[in-house]
């Protein structure tokens, strides 16, 4: 189960913030989180949009390597067309659950 917050930038409309939550939320899919022995996690993602409207993940606020891997392999340098500032830092809480 995965579920975010949206915290993104304040010059975010909140229709867009959403649609950046929804659109992330499709491309991470759900980790198989058992297999380390994850049952709940939150995580703070950090990134930022690129010149070629691209996501560059800055942090991935974890320490799990495999989920560091797995957020960076699903979201690095895939299209994010629909967020305003490019090279601004945005942020975005998510948390995992196993069901």
């Amino acid at each position: 189960m995965l579920s975010s917050t949206p915290m993104l930038a304040s010059d975010v409309k909140p229709e867009s913030a959403e649609s950046v939550r929804s659109k992330i939320e499709k491309m991470i899919k759900t980790p198989d989180l058992e297999l380390f022995g994850i049952e709940e996690t939150q995580v703070t993602l950090k990134f930022l949009i690129n010149s070629k409207q691209e996501i560059v993940v800055v942090s991935t606020g974890t320490d799990n390597a495999y989920l560091d891997s797995y957020l960076k392999s699903r979201l690095n340098y895939k299209s994010m067309k629909i967020l305003p500032a490019k090279n601004k830092i945005y942020v975005l809480d998510i948390l995992f659950r196993t069901t």
